[in-house]
């Protein structure tokens, strides 16, 4: 999976800390099975963006586009959910893909039981400093 750079400017620390996620998402793939040779295709011509726009959301999967939109701005708020959300959006990516599931149903949910994390759908992070940017 491709970081793409756009006009957001985060310091390379949070860079950093997303490419480590993608390794981390990586090898409990490999560890897991799951990442055979069509899943590994797959995920690398798959795109990852981050976002200044998103509000309350952390992550978005579109399946459909071969992409994952993070929330560059919630994200640096709570840098200790970088792993679980990069692992639920790929899970998303990858529920669509191997099974036509396009929201957190039981493929999702068991992909990510999977690979070690509890199928939440929500979270309770404080989202209220964060307001929508033109």
């Amino acid at each position: 999976m491709k970081i793409v750079r756009g006009p957001l400017r985060m310091e390379s620390k949070f860079y950093e800390l997303i490419g480590l996620a993608l390794v981390e998402t990586q090898e409990r793939l490999i560890k897991t099975g799951i990442a055979t040779a069509e899943v590994r295709e797959y995920l690398n011509g798959c795109r990852l963006f981050l976002s200044a726009r998103m509000v309350s959301s952390l992550g978005v999967a579109r399946p459909l586009k071969h992409c994952i939109a993070l929330n560059a701005r919630l994200l640096a708020m709570y840098p200790d959910e970088i792993l679980t959300i990069v692992v639920h959006e790929v899970c998303h990516l990858l529920a669509y893909q191997l099974h036509g599931d396009r929201g957190h149903g039981r493929p999702w949910q068991n992909l990510m039981v999977t690979l070690g994390f509890e199928p939440r759908c929500y979270h309770s992070l404080d989202v209220s400093k964060l307001r929508r940017r033109g």
